[in-house]
C-alpha cells in the first residue's frame, strides 16, 4: 500500500507541476479515441478516409479550449456523413445544436463525458459513467451522459441502416429522416438505459453525500449493482437480449475502475475521524472531519563536513 501510496503521491505532484502539458495530453487521447471512432465506423465521405486526418485534428483539439474542440468533432462528424445524403446530416446536426443550446453552453465542464460516454458505449463499456457522475458531480451532471448515449444511439443506428440510406433511389428524403427519427423515439433499450443512468446518478449522489463510513465505497458498488439489475430487467422485459453478457462484463470492470478512482481522489482515512464543534454569531456547528490519506515526499538529509573537520579527524586519527 506503501507503494501505492508513493505512486499517487509522485504522479500528482508531477501533473501539478506540468498541469498544462498533462491537459493536453489528456484531451489529445479524448479526442483521439472520437476522431478514430467516427473514423473506423461512419467514414462515408472518401476525401476523409486518411487516417492521418483525425491524429492531426487531435493533435490541434489538444490545444484549444474543449468547447471549440467539441464543435471541431462535430463537423468531422457530419462531413463524415455526407455520403449518407443531407437528410442524415441534418438530422444529426439539429440533435447536436439543439444539446448545445439546451445544456452544453451553460456547463461546459461537461462537454469531457458527452465525448467519452460514446466513446465507451462504443466498445460496450458506458456503465461507470453514472456512478462517476454521482460521485463526482451533481444530479445535473448526468444529462452530458445522457445526451453522449442518445448521440450513440443516433449514430449506431445510422450505421445498421447504412445500406437503406446509399440507396437514394429507393428511400425518398422524408422516409429517410423518419427512419433516423425512429432510431431514436423506438429504440426502448435505449430508453431503458437512460432511465437506469438517471436512477444510478441519484442513488450514487444520495449516497455519497451520507455521513457514513466508507460512503464513496458503498455508494458505487451499490450504484453499480442497481445500475446492472435494471438494464438487466428492462432488457429482458422489452425483449432485447443482446448484450447481456456485455453488461455484465462492464459492471465487473466499472468495479475496478470506481476502486481506482476513489483511491485517486477520495483515499479516506476513518482510523483519524476528529470530530470539532464550534460557533458564530448565528449558528453552533457540529462538523466530522476525515483525514485523507497522503504520503508526503520522504527529504533526504545531507551531512557536510568542512576540511576543517576532516583535518581535525585526521589528526585524531
Amino acid at each position: 500500500m506503501r507503494g501505492l501510496l508513493d505512486f499517487k503521491t509522485n504522479i500528482m505532484s508531477f501533473v501539478e507541476k506540468n498541469e498544462y502539458y498533462a491537459l493536453c495530453v489528456g484531451r489529445f487521447i479524448l479526442f483521439l479515441s472520437a476522431f478514430l471512432m467516427i473514423h473506423s465506423k461512419l467514414c462515408y465521405s472518401a476525401g476523409l478516409g486518411n487516417v492521418l486526418i483525425p491524429i492531426a485534428l487531435s493533435i490541434f483539439c489538444a490545444v484549444i479550449p474543449v468547447s471549440i474542440g467539441m464543435i471541431v468533432l462535430e463537423v468531422f462528424c457530419l462531413l463524415n456523413l455526407m455520403g449518407l445524403g443531407l437528410e442524415v446530416v441534418a438530422i444529426v446536426a439539429i440533435v447536436m445544436l439543439i444539446a448545445h443550446l439546451l445544456y452544453f453552453r451553460f456547463a461546459k465542464g461537461s462537454l469531457y463525458r458527452s465525448i467519452l460516454t460514446p466513446v465507451l458505449a462504443f466498445v460496450r463499456m458506458p456503465y461507470i459513467m453514472p456512478v462517476v457522475c454521482g460521485l463526482r458531480g451533481s444530479t445535473g451532471s448526468i444529462v452530458s451522459v445522457l445526451f453522449g448515449m442518445l448521440t450513440y444511439s443516433l449514430l449506431t443506428g445510422i450505421k445498421a441502416n447504412e445500406t437503406v440510406f446509399l440507396s437514394a433511389a429507393d428511400i425518398s428524403s422524408t422516409d429517410k429522416m423518419v427512419l433516423i427519427i425512429d432510431q431514436i423515439i423506438k429504440n426502448r433499450e435505449l430508453w431503458v438505459v437512460i432511465f437506469a443512468f438517471l436512477l444510478t446518478d441519484i442513488l450514487v449522489y444520495a449516497i455519497r453525500r451520507l455521513s457514513i463510513k466508507n460512503a464513496w465505497r458503498t455508494a458505487y458498488l451499490v450504484g453499480i449493482a442497481f445500475n446492472m439489475v435494471v438494464i438487466l430487467i428492462g432488457k429482458l422485459l422489452v425483449g432485447e437480449s443482446d448484450g447481456i453478457v456485455w453488461l455484465l462484463v462492464g459492471s465487473v470492470i466499472s468495479i475496478g475502475v470506481a476502486v481506482a478512482y476513489e483511491f485517486i481522489f477520495m483515499n479516506l482515512d476513518y482510523t483519524r475521524v476528529e470530530q470539532v464543534q464550534f460557533e458564530d454569531d448565528n449558528y453552533y456547528y457540529y462538523v466530522k472531519a476525515v483525514p485523507k490519506v497522503v504520503v508526503r515526499a520522504r527529504q533526504k538529509s545531507v551531512k557536510r563536513f568542512s576540511l576543517g573537520q576532516e583535518e581535525m579527524a585526521d589528526k585524531h586519527e
